[in-house]
């Protein structure tokens, strides 16, 4: 078993990515980046599965839109 966390914040998630804290909040807000939750009030930071934004980073090539590798929301998301 790995000893690392499966559950990461903002800073981790943007470490793994190779982007910025405001990215990673902006996409996370946009529903671009899938969340394992968010603590409570208006300013609570966003959780990761870490697995989740592992496997986007190895996919992620930058040639291919996010939303192309988690999905675009659909009408019944919204």
């Amino acid at each position: 078993m790995s000893n690392k966390s499966e559950t990461i914040g903002t800073a981790e998630a943007a470490s793994i990515l190779g982007w910025s804290r405001t990215k990673v909040k902006i996409e996370a807000q946009n529903e671009r980046l899938p969340i394992a939750g968010k603590l409570p009030g208006d300013t609570g930071a966003y959780l990761f599965n870490r697995s989740a934004i592992e496997y986007i980073a190895a996919q992620h090539d930058g040639s291919t839109s996010i939303v192309d590798l988690v999905g675009a929301p659909t009408a019944a998301d919204q």
